[in-house]
């Protein structure tokens, strides 16, 4: 039964670096099931026995490379040869290998799958919270080495570049989508994505501020193309929640 596991143990790796070494060469639309199999000198049904899919191989190829990587960065912040930037630089030039590798482009894909799949979504958190782990406890190692981080602690450094909403991201793309319409043109259809990005995410002052000053360049008073104005929005939130309060 041991010996039995260990073999079922085994072809799944053989499976993985083939898929690794295909996906380095063709690329993610260029990843196939048969070429995998063929690299990895064992029948194609062999696949669909270890991963059931190839969507199922994939994100047991992402599991498998986010494991690697993330024992790597565990390896690299734990050594205490190397001073705290020496870490950092070195952490950095690995983003080249990771790119080579293809674990950015299966990333990506599977971040763009999870928005329809919840079971991609799961496996896309689990392998989130790995790094965020990891970049905290590194935090906190330069916290103590560096006598601080200024006025942020590792968990707030962390939650500032966190990913952002649906909502919030889908926003971001409407506002540029308008810009571009814009500045191409196309003013009347420049403003439906403007107007989308101001129900998407309404508490962002930047997509309102920019789309009445296109309208209403330096007044950005009401017009019939958008909800609020500048002086509206100010007086309905409190002045002390548009500028700063000095601090003498």
């Amino acid at each position: 039964m041991a010996r039995a596991l260990a073999r079922k143990e085994e072809t799944s790796t053989t499976l993985l670096e083939a898929a690794k070494k295909v996906l380095r060469q063709n690329g993610y639309s260029g990843l196939s099931t048969r070429d995998v199999a063929t690299a990895a000198g064992v029948p194609l049904s062999q696949i669909h026995y270890h991963f059931g899919s190839k969507q199922g191989l994939v994100m047991a190829l992402f599991e498998y490379l986010n494991a690697q990587l993330l024992d790597r960065q565990n390896a690299l912040f734990a050594d205490t040869a190397l001073t705290f930037s020496q870490r950092w630089d070195r952490a950095c030039e690995y983003l080249d290998d990771d790119i080579a590798s293809g674990y950015v482009r299966v990333l990506q894909e599977l971040i763009a799958a999870s928005w329809a799949d919840a079971a991609v979504a799961k496996v896309i958190r689990a392998a989130g919270m790995g790094w965020i782990d990891l970049i905290v406890a590194a935090g906190r190692k330069a916290k103590d080495e560096l006598g601080g981080l200024g006025p942020l602690t590792p968990e707030e450094v962390v939650q500032g570049s966190a990913s952002r909403s649906p909502a919030v991201a889908e926003a971001a793309a409407e506002f540029e989508l308008g810009q571009h319409l814009h500045h191409a043109g196309h003013v009347e259809s420049a403003r439906a994505h403007f107007r989308a990005a101001h129900r998407l995410q309404p508490e962002n002052w930047t997509y309102k501020r920019n789309a009445w000053e296109l309208v209403s360049p330096g007044i950005q008073g009401p017009t019939d193309f958008y909800d609020g104005d500048w002086l509206s929005d100010i007086k309905a939130a409190g002045p002390e929640h548009y500028y700063a309060r000095p601090d003498f």
